[in-house]
């Protein structure tokens, strides 16, 4: 193994005192000792300067950057990228930790195979708001070695269905190849700059390495479950989000028909969750303004171009693509409702039926 390559871990820093420490901690557990963890204080209001300060003073690997004013997590890891003196970067959250080998396994993985850039798998843990574990979503990925263009992106499509192309905590970048395209996190983006920056970085990329393992520990706090989660944009976020993976696909001259089919039971997943979510009181809808929604949904240049290509793998989304293959919007409400109601009332029964194949 290469104990010479240095790694640049950038941790974007506000409000996360109860956490920072943990995090911090984590990083220095490492069994592999080369890397600078540069805590991005942004400007923090709460007492995570002083702590930032304070671990420091233990580490000389240890780097802190306190911003003046406060810009966001996207101008934080830029921060990180220009100040970054490693060969290879990747993106912590303050609040989230690693497992001790992350370091050693994605030093091992490149003296193996030289990549621009390693991708690893999340476990999601979700908390309630006393802070106690209640649900761990692992998200893997096989360990494969990508040499070439070609390989490599037909194979984004498939990382993309797994859920991870589109975090940045799970990757290592080659630095000179992300200062070399002169790529950043675009602060205007909202709840879609990791994947906008994805996309930007794997337009040209040749090379991935991709790890069998799950090291990083994605927390989600103040939520007993993935289903408490409730963003009102959420619909409009993610049909942006497929219409980003569309274009990369298109600008590759690989928009083909096996894509299209990927691309289209990713698109249905995001239906069946904001079908669901209708029905949650925070969106506000009556049973009118639901059948509006789905009404507008079928006009929709999106919707009709891949729904009919959807091929889902589970039982629940099977029976629903059908009923919207068939546009039938009273049994589309009635689903979703039930869905609804078991995903919040039996969350385990529900992952145990959405996997059953």
């Amino acid at each position: 193994m290469n104990n010479e390559l240095l790694f640049s871990i950038v941790m974007p820093v506000y409000n996360v005192e109860k956490y920072l420490r943990d995090a911090v901690a984590s990083v220095l557990q490492q069994t592999y000792p080369q890397f600078e963890l540069l805590l991005v204080d942004d400007c923090s209001p709460d007492n995570s300067p002083a702590i930032c300060d304070e671990l420091a003073a233990t580490d000389v690997r240890i780097r802190v950057i306190h911003k003046p004013v406060n810009e966001g997590p996207s101008m934080a890891r830029n921060t990180g990228i220009n100040e970054a003196v490693g060969e290879y970067i990747s993106f912590m959250d303050s609040d989230d930790t690693i497992d001790k080998y992350l370091l050693s396994d994605v030093a091992k993985s490149l003296a193996a195979d030289p990549a621009q850039c390693v991708m690893f798998g999340v476990k999601e843990e979700y908390y309630n708001k006393a802070g106690e574990l209640k649900e761990t979503n692992v998200v893997t990925y096989p360990g494969k070695a990508f040499r070439n263009q070609h390989e490599l992106r037909q194979e984004i499509i498939l990382i993309e269905k797994s859920t991870l192309y589109g975090y940045s905590a799970n990757k290592f970048y080659e630095v000179g190849y992300l200062k070399k395209i002169g790529i950043l996190f675009d602060k205007n983006l909202t709840l879609l700059e990791d994947i906008s920056f994805n996309i930007d970085f794997f337009m040209n990329t040749e090379s991935l390495n991709t790890l069998g393992s799950a090291p990083y520990h994605y927390k989600k706090r103040g939520t007993g479950s993935i289903t408490d989660r409730f963003d009102p944009d959420y619909f409009k976020l993610h049909t942006d989000r497929i219409a980003k993976i569309k274009a990369q696909y298109i600008y590759w001259n690989l928009y083909t028909s096996e894509v299209k089919v990927v691309l289209a039971s990713i698109y249905c997943r995001y239906i069946f969750s904001a079908l669901q979510r209708n029905y949650d009181k925070r969106a506000g809808m009556s049973q009118r303004a639901r059948r509006k929604w789905i009404k507008a949904l079928f006009l929709d240049d999106l919707f009709n171009e891949l729904i009919p290509l959807s091929q889902p793998d589970s039982l629940i989304f099977k029976a629903m693509t059908l009923l919207l293959k068939k546009r039938c919007i009273f049994l589309l409400l009635l689903c979703s409702k039930m869905i609804f109601i078991i995903k919040n009332k039996l969350p385990i029964l529900f992952a145990k039926a959405k996997q059953n194949r």
